[in-house]
């Protein structure tokens, strides 16, 4: 038994889950019907930066494959921390990677990113866009 954030899918119709360990809680898993599989953000999963509150740097954008509840790829994203004076423990990051939408028409993954100077152009805040092209074990 592992205390790691971790995300669980729950099938609605079986009430079974299956959990999916690697990728660690996040606020939003979209389910994509264009290419199968569900993308899960990851801004508390354990690869975040620590303290949350007043550190920045990449978390997991995860893609969990719908049929077996694999993880099939981390994606960075970005997390910039608490602005201001007195960043201590009661504060919430200025900003997560925690929202994801997904266009199934394309496949093209949207991510939006708190401001921040690790992305191109992102100094007032952006929006990430994912492309994922098809493995062999998707064909």
């Amino acid at each position: 038994m592992t205390a790691a954030p971790k995300d669980v899918i729950l099938n609605a119709r079986t009430g079974g889950t299956t959990d999916v360990p690697g990728v660690g809680a996040g606020d939003e898993v979209w389910f994509n019907s264009g290419d199968g599989n569900y993308y899960a953000t990851g801004s508390g999963s354990p690869f975040r930066p620590t303290p949350a509150t007043a550190a920045q740097g990449s978390t997991p954008l995860g893609v969990i494959d719908a049929e077996d509840g694999n993880l099939i790829q981390l994606a960075p994203t970005f997390n910039v921390p608490a602005v201001g004076t007195g960043n201590n423990s009661a504060q919430h990051p200025a900003g997560t990677a925690h929202s994801v939408a997904v266009d199934a028409a394309n496949n093209h993954v949207f991510v939006p990113l708190a401001a921040n100077n690790a992305f191109p152009d992102c100094l007032t805040g952006c929006i990430a866009v994912f492309g994922r092209s098809p493995s062999k074990e998707d064909d």
